[in-house]
């Protein structure tokens, strides 16, 4: 193996120090110094010998002060003759450099190194040579004996069937053949060359830092060969100081016999692992009762990231009234065709959560199949979950509809019983008073005609009440009718509802409104004025048609505070009371189903509708509605509406 080359030795500062000084400055500064320090004029005789260089160069023939001596005469003859055109270069101004070597082969055998700094005055002219003299003996003895080791170092690189490499700046420095083998190339072709040139440049990033930080640990890569071809390999890199300077060894193994059968087991393994990861059902593996792996599926099914789905108790993946129901499907032994259903929350709840799901999390239906697997020596639940959420929201939605749609038929029916009822008097009313104009106009007088045609128009208002009141209910029933809040005054809104319900009553009953104080007269609210004419509007108006004429009839509006854990939040009550003939006992159970009619009206009129309205529009603000009945006292029908302050 070649044995790395070292790089210059760094010159005393003493050099730089003394450029352009005094030949007495350099006295002053280099006569203690153990470096062997010379100055010779330009005339090339010696003007200054430190004491260093005096006993360096002090011979039988050169006497005991070098000061005017010819340099020639200082080295000697036989030196001059070997270094006589380096001490001609630096007195022409060049910076020179050397080692040589005195009684060579010799017991006293003695290595220098030189250093050759021309010196300048004030004016940059040339004015001496300046010569530094280290004994380097000792280093080249070691040298020597590194030389020794670097050969046997060769000797066993040589015989290894592992490549090694030595490399210094990410330059290759030497290897053995097994390497260059590795490579595709010669060993003298390898060597000098950068050893990013070996490596594909998809990894060069890799490399590189790998190649600079020396790693102890073994690291995979892939070596470039010159036909372009790529050879895995395992590289274990070391930094090693030589010759007090750092290098780099690697050694390389060949992998890709090893790297073949890996492979050949990796796409086996990938195969079974794309079904799974590609599968549209959720798959988990439970071992110890909690998750082990999950597949994309079921961290899509769950809304969690497989990581965080891992360590998750099975059970808790389910809704907590579902969990018993899981642990007996765990405890029994699953087959193949066992499946069942349960809830789960997405994303799960933590574990030993008991309360209330909360707002933002899902509830899904999924249905499970699962079996016992050995995974790693030891048993495992395979289980398979199926989201079947939107066949049971469409199920749901169509058992909706068919309900919507048996009561609609029922509505139908209803108002064909209502109609065939209700209706009849008021056509009747409007053929008699249409007869009598048509036939006997002549006869009638004005008042009479007024008469008959006013008739006319209260039973037409009656029909187109009946036909609104329906046409309203049926847009409730089939969603059609939206809660649209705004702001409302609504002391000064339930004022308009109350006159114009007493002035529809033709001011047969004292209808009368009491305001709390805790209802200001400008109070505002975010509520739905429409919807809110439909509950008091009906309210008041059943209870002025079954009370006596001249009896009262009280709207009483107040604020109510709740004392449950919803601070804040408060209530507007509106209660409609009456003296009436009030609600038997046995119609209290269907009193807003539309079209009922309690069983004590007489001959009273009426659809049965206003209350199945009033039910429906309570509800779209999210409010209550409860009623307290004796018959031949009263009725009083209590509304609570959410209390919402405008924004």
């Amino acid at each position: 193996m070649n044995r790395p080359d070292k790089s210059g030795t760094n010159e005393p500062n003493l050099a730089q120090a003394a450029t352009g000084s005094s030949l007495a400055l350099v006295a002053k500064f280099a006569s203690g110094l153990a470096v062997a320090i010379g100055f010779y004029g330009l005339d090339r005789r010696c003007a200054f010998a430190n004491h260093a260089y005096l006993a360096m160069y002090a011979t039988d023939e050169v006497a005991d002060t070098l000061v005017g001596r010819h340099v020639s005469d200082v080295i000697g003859a036989e030196s001059w003759a070997s270094v006589g055109h380096h001490i001609d270069a630096a007195f022409l101004g060049e910076h020179v450099s050397y080692e040589r070597g005195l009684n060579v082969g010799a017991v006293d055998e003695r290595w220098l190194e030189v250093h050759l700094v021309p010196s300048r005055d004030a004016q940059r002219q040339l004015s001496g040579l300046l010569v530094f003299v280290n004994d380097i003996s000792k280093r080249t003895v070691s040298d020597r004996l590194l030389e020794a080791a670097w050969s046997r170092l060769e000797q066993f690189s040589q015989a290894s069937r592992e490549g090694i490499a030595f490399y210094k700046d990410g330059v290759l420095v030497d290897c053995n053949e097994a390497m260059s083998t590795m490579l595709g190339r010669g060993r003298d072709d390898l060597i000098g060359r950068r050893v990013m040139e070996f490596f594909p440049k998809s990894d060069h990033e890799v490399a590189q830092r790998h190649i600079h930080l020396g790693r102890v640990a073994p690291y995979p890569a892939k070596l470039l060969r010159p036909d372009g071809s790529t050879l895995d390999v395992e590289i274990n890199g070391r930094v090693v100081n030589w010759q007090s300077d750092t290098l780099h060894v690697a050694s390389v193994q060949d992998m890709s016999q090893l790297n073949r059968v890996s492979e050949s087991l990796l796409r086996s393994q990938a195969r079974y692992r794309a079904l799974v990861e590609n599968a549209t059902e959720a798959i988990v593996l439970s071992q110890g009762r909690r998750v082990t792996y999950a597949n994309p599926a079921a961290a899509a099914l769950f809304g969690r990231p497989v990581d965080e789905l891992l360590g998750t108790r099975t059970v808790g993946l389910a809704h907590p009234l579902d969990r018993e129901f899981v642990r007996e499907s765990q405890r029994a032994l699953p087959s193949p065709d066992h499946r069942y259903e349960v809830r789960v929350v997405c994303p799960p709840l933590a574990d030993g959560h008991l309360g209330e799901i909360p707002a933002e999390s899902t509830i899904k239906h999924v249905q499970i199949s699962q079996a016992l697997v050995d995974w790693d020596g030891s048993a495992a639940a395979l289980i398979f979950l199926k989201d079947i959420t939107v066949q049971r929201e469409s199920e749901a939605a169509l058992r909706k509809a068919l309900a919507q749609e048996k009561e609609l038929g029922e509505l139908k029916t209803r108002f064909v019983s209502m109609a065939s009822h209700e209706f009849r008097t008021p056509l009747a009313t409007i053929q008699t008073a249409s007869e009598l104009l048509q036939h006997y106009s002549d006869r009638l007088t004005g008042d009479e005609r007024d008469e008959a045609v006013g008739d006319i128009q209260q039973a037409v208002q009656r029909m187109q009440a009946m036909i609104d009141n329906f046409l309203t209910l049926g847009r409730m029933s089939v969603d059609e009718m939206r809660f649209s809040p705004s702001d409302v005054v609504i002391a000064r809104a339930l004022g308009q509802i109350t006159s114009e319900c007493a002035g529809a009553d033709g001011q047969q009953h004292l209808v009368m409104l009491d305001v709390s104080p805790q209802v200001s007269m400008t109070q505002i609210l975010r509520i739905d004025e429409v919807l809110l004419r439909l509950i008091v509007g009906n309210l008041l108006g059943n209870a002025c048609k079954y009370s006596e004429v001249g009896s009262p009839v009280w709207l009483k509006v107040g604020r109510r505070e709740t004392a449950n854990a919803d601070k804040g939040a408060a209530w507007l009550d509106l209660t409609v009371s009456d003296a009436g003939i009030g609600i038997p006992a046995q119609d209290m159970p269907r009193l807003f189903d539309a079209f009922h009619r309690a069983s004590n009206i007489g001959q009273i009129r009426g659809t049965g509708l206003g209350l199945a309205i009033v039910k429906r529009a309570v509800d779209a603000h999210g409010g209550t509605i409860e009623v307290k009945s004796e018959v031949g006292r009263g009725s009083s029908f209590s509304v609570s509406l959410p209390w919402l302050s405008s924004i």
